[in-house]
Order: structure tokens, then sequence, then C-alpha cells
């Protein structure tokens, strides 16, 4: 019996169709360079392809496939697993991440949308509940060691990498002692906006990863600013006052006064 060894490398940004479809909406998938764009197609539909397995598949040269895969496994689209058998040289599948899955059309935003707006016509206690545990699913990114035994700036540092796992285009650093985080493209923005106690959970989270700071909301897509800005520490009136511009109709940030 063989046993495997796994060794599992991540990437981000990719490529697709060998054969199109021809009624689905744009997506990621598309600004992709062709080569590319069709190796991630074949491991969408053959996941677990060697090199060798998807070049022959797609009529691609050893040297043409190598290209393609060190590119996509740099840009996190792809991972590979080693398996190592008793003998002959250890064998590299390749399957995408979820990074290179999240670039192939979804309706589970309009569906999850969908979903919400029926709970909150129907059961508002329960629509409640459920936008109070959302701040659950960001618990799910963990810290190693704990808050407590973690400095802020490795916080700092983690937070990024775990936000941008989550599917936020973010950054995060350090201003002062104070932490500040800043969303420029929300992974699930219109979920958010039609539901902004989501944004309040990732406040909340933040709030529990950084508790030596009193975290605000102080700039949000929803009111129309260019990103959302969680920011650490007291004091924070100032800016809030000069960055933000709701209309009548548009909520302030939640978790702000």
């Amino acid at each position: 019996m063989s046993s495997h060894h796994i060794d599992v490398r991540n990437a981000h940004k990719g490529a697709l169709p060998r054969h199109r479809n021809r009624h689905r909406p744009p997506a990621g998938i598309d600004l992709i360079s062709e080569g590319r764009r069709e190796i991630l197609l074949e491991l969408c539909r053959n996941p677990g392809a060697s090199a060798s397995e998807i070049g022959e598949s797609l009529y691609l040269s050893p040297g043409a496939i190598r290209l393609h895969l060190r590119g996509l496994l740099a840009d996190g689209l792809v991972e590979y697993i080693t398996h190592r058998g008793s003998v002959g040289r250890p064998r590299h599948i390749y399957r995408l991440t979820r990074l290179g899955r999240s670039l192939f059309p979804s309706a589970s935003e309009q569906i999850l949308i969908g979903v919400l707006d029926r709970l909150k016509e129907q059961d508002a206690p329960a629509y409640q509940r459920v936008l109070d545990e959302i701040e659950g699913s960001f618990t799910d990114y963990p810290l190693d060691g704990g808050v407590q035994q973690t400095p802020v700036k490795a916080r700092v540092e983690r937070l990024e990498d775990l936000m941008t796992e989550f599917g936020h285009e973010c950054e995060a650093r350090l201003h002062g002692d104070s932490p500040e985080y800043r969303v420029y493209n929300c992974a699930v923005f219109e979920v958010a906006r039609r539901n902004p106690g989501i944004c309040e959970a990732e406040r909340r989270w933040l709030a529990g990863l950084f508790p030596e700071s009193e975290i605000t909301l102080d700039t949000w897509m929803v009111n129309g600013d260019l990103f959302c800005r969680f920011v650490g520490g007291r004091g924070n009136e100032a800016a809030r006052a000069t960055t933000m511009h709701p209309s009548d109709d548009t909520p302030c940030p939640p978790g702000n006064p």
C-alpha cells in the first residue's frame, strides 16, 4: 500500500474556457488570459489532474503547462497535493483553490439576499438572530495562540491574510498604536447593503480581535464612500465627522453612535 504525503501550496489569479457556455453571465474567469483560463476550466471539470493529464487534454506542451501552472500557483488560484508512493517520483495533482472557484459564476449572493429578505418580512426576531450570529462566521478564522498571546502588530498582519481569504480586497496596518483596516472591495457588498447588520457583526469581531482598542467603522461603502474603514483607538469622532456624508435616508455605519 502506498503512503501519501500531502503538501498543499496556495496562490491567486487564473484562466478558463475551452468550451464556452453561451448563456452564462460574464464572470471573473473571463478576464483571465486564454491559456490559464483553459487550465482553470479543465481543473473545474477534472479536479486532481496531473500536469501531464492537463497538457494532454488541452494539447499544450509540457513547457507551456508548467509556465501556466507556475503563474496560477503564484496567484493563489490553484494548489497541488504531492502523492508519495512506495516507488517512483512524487506525483503532483492539481485542483482549484477557493479563490480559483470564486472566479466562476455563482448565484449564491442572490439566493442569500432573497432568503434574508423573506426572513426579514416573515420572522423579524429570527432575522435578527441570524444577523447576531453572523459574527461567528468571522471567528472561523482564528489566530494561532489566541488574541491575548499575539502582539497587536502580528494580529494586524494576520487580519489582512484572514480577510483576503474570506474574499475581501483589503489592507490592514498599524496607524500609530491603533489598528486600521480598509476594505476596498467587499466580498458580500450587495448582501451587506441590504442587511447592514453584517457590517456590525464584522465590527464586533474586530473589536474582539483588538480588545485594547475601540473599533469604529468611520467610512462605509453603503453610504457611498470609496471604501470601508475600521479604525481602532479612541477619539475617532473627528475622523468620522470629516469622512461620513450620509443622506437623510442613509443609515450611519452600524455600531457607531
